[in-house]
């Protein structure tokens, strides 16, 4: 009975105080959208990351598979030397790759009770050099969303999101 008084205290301060407990709605539409990257954040590095390394695993692979296929192995093995390289780059670089971060870098009057706030993320991506096609280099990409907030109870939440496109 005791433990379950505390958890129950635990939970309501958590809810209650500001910060703790997690993201919570903002009192101005930055505040929200400032919690809701700080969120995203976690999960593009995440995905992006990810991604970056089963992709070329996968493509590696069924190069690999493929070389038996062909009649001049030297073109097949000339990409896998590129994926090769590409592969120890992103690995070599990877704490670079995942720093991602953000900017709030509009907000826009809808209705008295309604804003769309645009977040732009920024990563660095790994990219191969035209000329040189065995050695990479990191170039900048961003990607934005645009949250529609509203004010409910004196605090602006999250009504809609429109996560937009690929990282350009």
């Amino acid at each position: 009975m005791k433990t379950n008084a505390i958890l129950l205290f635990a939970a309501v301060l958590a809810a209650t105080l500001p910060g703790c407990g997690g993201p919570s709605a903002g009192t101005t539409p930055e505040e929200t959208a400032e919690s809701y990257a700080e969120l995203r954040l976690g999960q593009l590095e995440e995905e992006e990351k990810r991604d970056l390394l089963e992709k070329g695993r996968m493509r590696m692979d069924q190069q690999e598979q493929a070389i038996e296929l062909w009649a001049d192995r030297g073109q097949i093995r000339a990409g896998l030397d590129v994926g090769t390289a590409g592969l120890e780059f992103i690995e070599d670089n990877w704490s670079d790759i995942g720093d991602i971060n953000y900017d709030i870098i509009k907000i826009l009057d809808v209705e008295k009770t309604i804003r769309r706030v645009t977040i732009k993320f920024h990563m660095r991506y790994p990219e191969r050099k035209q000329k040189r096609p065995k050695e990479w280099y990191l170039v900048h990409r961003s990607k934005e969303e645009t949250l529609t907030v509203s004010l409910i109870e004196d605090v602006w939440r999250i009504t809609g999101i429109n996560r937009g496109g690929d990282w350009r």
